[in-house]
């Protein structure tokens, strides 16, 4: 059976979409609701999210709370700034790998090779020159 006119194809609809909210809403109540955080996990209120820092934003936090879309809550990482370069002195007393690691302190090495260049005499040169 085809609908004739558009007011009889809205009913339909109308009658369709409230048909699927009814069953959703039945099948909803017969789960069991389970949290989505465990024990060891801890839970953050709007209130204690730092206001000042600019990594947190939400539209609960500011007076413009357009700005952000749709979000409720956005966390960014604060990047990292690059290292400076280990100065030429100490380059050989400590290993590159401590450096990238700014949750310890870097060890310098108890011992390293250094090569030293001397000038080594020609034995020829010294027998024309005798």
């Amino acid at each position: 059976m085809k609908p004739t006119d558009t007011s009889e194809a809205g009913a339909i609809h109308n009658k369709g979409a409230h048909l699927l909210a009814f069953l959703k809403a039945t099948a909803t109540i017969r789960r069991k609701r389970v949290s989505s955080y465990g024990p060891a996990d801890e839970v953050l209120w709007f209130a204690d999210v730092p206001k000042e820092r600019d990594e947190c934003r939400s539209p609960f936090l500011t007076d413009k709370p357009d700005e952000l879309g749709g979000l409720w809550l956005e966390v960014r990482k604060k990047r990292m700034p690059a290292r400076p370069p280990v100065p030429r002195v100490v380059a050989d007393w400590v290993r590159a790998e401590d450096l990238d690691q700014p949750e310890n302190e870097p060890q310098l090495l108890p011992e390293t090779t250094l090569i030293v260049e001397r000038p080594v005499p020609d034995p020829d040169t010294r027998n024309n020159s005798s």
